[in-house]
């Protein structure tokens, strides 16, 4: 009879790998172990980065008060000589707002680098007393944060702005808005003698601002009628061409003055903070912690201090 015969050889399925298929499957398992140094290596990037946001926060609010404080001292030293030539930085007016206890000297010019030192009449606003719009704007937060009380401002609160030849114009509020920052009708500077005020809304991020609309003593409410807004906010109102700018074929306005210097500043200001912080780790190896805050410790603290000063370039300059 016939026996069934058994087939000895080897199933394919169950082969053992090719030489390639265990080079393939090592490196595999080579790629699944995590290098200890560069993970640790990877914290501390991250831990540096972390620190240098605080730090940077941290100086933002310590460093921008001191600068605002130094900067409202020259200025009212300067503001007590008369002169009637004024260029871009110079001390203008002294701002006094009694409802909100802001007594500010206010500068030529609302560019970033301007609010630094205290609230800015824009340059394309009328002086006080003209026919006409006087826009000042400045800081809600940063740099001492001047105006981050406008929206506490209620309808018949008085404004008074005194000029370096002595001449006192009197603004009483006559509505506190929010807008959207495409809402630039408020810079216009064309109709009725009025005072707008104007700073951010929300947070660093948020285009938003504050818009405090005054109307000068001939627009304004009396002691009689303080509390009735309504017919002085409608003389402002109607003093706001209805037409856009871009209509007219006039230059489109934004709330936020800044200059192409900014730009290249802040992205040296991270070039330095980037540089120190990858530099400190080569140098913590070779020659120790006092090699590492000598020299990587200056190149993150310089580049902190140079984006501060130029982080409006990304945020609203009246953040």
């Amino acid at each position: 009879c016939m026996t069934d015969v058994i087939d000895l050889r080897p199933d394919p399925d169950e082969t053992e790998p090719s030489s390639v298929e265990e080079s393939t499957l090592e490196s595999d398992q080579e790629d699944e172990v995590t290098d200890p140094g560069a993970s640790l290596k990877r914290r501390r990037i991250i831990l540096a980065v972390i620190v240098s946001l605080i730090l940077l926060v941290a100086a933002d609010a310590v460093i921008g008060a001191a600068v605002h404080a130094e900067h409202q001292r020259h200025l009212a030293a300067e503001f007590a000589i008369p002169t009637e030539e004024l260029a871009v930085g110079d001390a203008a007016f002294v701002l006094q707002i009694p409802a909100l206890g802001v007594n500010e000297v206010v500068v030529e010019g609302a560019s970033a680098s301007e609010l630094r030192g205290g609230p800015g009449r824009r340059l394309d606003s009328v002086q006080p007393g003209d026919s006409g719009n006087t826009v000042i704007q400045g800081h809600k937060t940063r740099f001492g944060g001047p105006f981050g009380q406008l929206k506490d401002l209620k309808g018949g609160n008085s404004i008074y702005l005194r000029s370096r030849s002595g001449d006192v114009t009197v603004y009483k509020v006559a509505k506190v808005r929010t807008v959207g920052s495409d809402q630039v009708k408020y810079l216009e500077f064309e109709g009725p003698n009025r005072l707008t005020l104007v700073s951010s809304a929300g947070g660093p991020l948020d285009g938003s601002r504050v818009v405090v609309t005054s109307a000068a003593d001939d627009l304004s409410v009396t002691n009689e009628n303080a509390g009735d807004t309504a017919g002085k906010d409608k003389a402002v109102e109607e003093a706001a061409p209805t037409a856009n700018a871009e209509e007219e074929g006039a230059p489109i306005q934004t709330y936020d003055v800044r200059g192409l210097g900014g730009a290249v500043l802040l992205l040296t200001g991270i070039g330095l903070i980037a540089v120190g912080i990858l530099v400190g780790f080569d140098l913590k190896k070779k020659y120790g912690w006092g090699a590492v805050l000598l020299v990587a410790g200056s190149s993150v603290a310089l580049g902190v201090i140079v984006l501060l000063f130029n982080i409006s370039m990304v945020v609203p300059t009246t953040y």
